[in-house]
């Protein structure tokens, strides 16, 4: 079993996700003057990364182990706003899994409507910044539909409470309905997955039980992305006060 997994460590990054989803054309086009979509790309410390940039200008930006891009690094997650081909942001959190913990940070990009996102991340505790650069993926306007991603999925997860975190083995199944469950070693967890308004991911929530899990009692919501090709899904949750993360990384059987 590999350890350490996840950290921007000065970049951001998404665990590779590739392009390939669900569905036909979705509905609801994004508004001109969004930076909304799926991006594809690398930062300038050589990691690989998946950002997603929601309809609610909530992001969650995926990034690999510098020169790795089968190890997850970390997840930098926050609220964005977009206007006249600008993104800001000055409340993201870097869950970081190679051990820098969960640091503050804030992101500035420009975008390109449905072709790039490009940009700094900068970290409020002093230890650096780096930039990125991601290409537009049009998977992101087909339609999601629970239909197509319920199943059994078996892979890892991370669970991070500050301090990084160790891969872990993990299942989840997904009911057609919107039920979610994960089960490992010590935690499992009944949850649901919902399908957005706009945009080809899904809506994640779970609350986990375990007499010796770390996370019992806790409730965490996030979102998940299902890669047609590799049949994988990938996601990340968090506690409303982004004071916890569990990020996942499953295919389906």
């Amino acid at each position: 079993m590999k350890t350490a997994v996840t950290t921007l460590g000065m970049a951001i990054a998404l665990t590779a996700c590739g392009g390939g989803g669900g569905g036909g054309d979705n509905t609801g086009p994004a508004p001109a003057t969004s930076a909304e979509g799926i991006y594809h790309g690398t930062t300038s410390n050589n990691r690989q990364i998946d950002a997603f940039v929601l309809d609610d200008g909530t992001y969650y930006v995926m990034y690999s182990v510098s020169g790795s891009s089968a190890m997850p690094g970390g997840v930098v997650v926050g609220n964005g706003t977009s206007k006249s081909g600008s993104f800001s942001s000055d409340n993201a959190r870097d869950f970081n899994l190679e051990g820098l913990g969960i640091v503050s940070s804030s992101v500035s990009a420009s975008y390109t409507q449905k072709k790039s996102l490009n940009g700094t991340i900068a970290y409020t505790n002093g230890t650096g910044s780096a930039t990125f650069t991601g290409n537009y993926d049009a998977d992101y306007e087909k339609t999601p539909a629970l239909t197509s991603i319920a199943g059994s999925y078996s892979g890892f997860f991370v669970a991070s409470f500050g301090q990084g975190g160790s891969l872990a083995p993990v299942s989840l199944t997904l009911a057609g309905g919107g039920a979610a469950n994960f089960s490992g070693v010590l935690c499992s967890s009944t949850g649901t997955v919902a399908t957005r308004v706009r945009g080809n991911v899904y809506n994640v929530t779970a609350t986990f039980a375990g007499a010796d899990c770390a996370l019992a009692g806790q409730s965490l919501s996030g979102m998940a992305y299902f890669n047609s090709t590799d049949r994988s899904l990938r996601g990340m949750l968090t506690t409303s006060d982004r004071k916890t993360g569990y990020l996942f990384d499953v295919t389906k059987k």
